[in-house]
């Protein structure tokens, strides 16, 4: 994975914070640069259906949009990390499916 002149980590899964309008994404970072980030993501109110859609197989896959949002919307980009006992999103996604988030995304392509 490639850092950033910010310190984070190209790859990394984060938790983006925006607003105007007010939203909450998770997903995979691709680009941060001072115009704006690009994200593979879902809105965090959308992440246990991506979940179950990505355990339902005879679905097919299930991807995630790429996405650009202006520095200007970016509030606060977080990893995606444990804290104080209580799983990431990541670590969750990873019990439920099988795998990571990041080897999912890869099988994809």
């Amino acid at each position: 994975m490639e850092l950033t002149s910010d310190g984070m980590l190209i790859g990394a899964i984060v938790v983006v914070s925006l607003h105007n309008p007010k939203e909450r994404i998770w997903g995979q970072l691709i680009s941060l640069n001072p115009t704006g980030l690009i994200v593979r993501a879902i809105d965090l109110n959308s992440f246990d259906d991506f979940v179950r859609q990505v355990r339902d197989v005879e679905q097919g896959p299930v991807g995630l949009p790429t996405s650009f949002y202006p520095m200007h919307r970016v509030e606060r980009i977080a990893l995606d990390e444990e804290r104080g006992g209580i799983p990431s999103l990541a670590d969750t996604f990873e019990q439920k499916v099988g795998q990571s988030l990041e080897e999912y995304l890869r099988s994809l392509s």
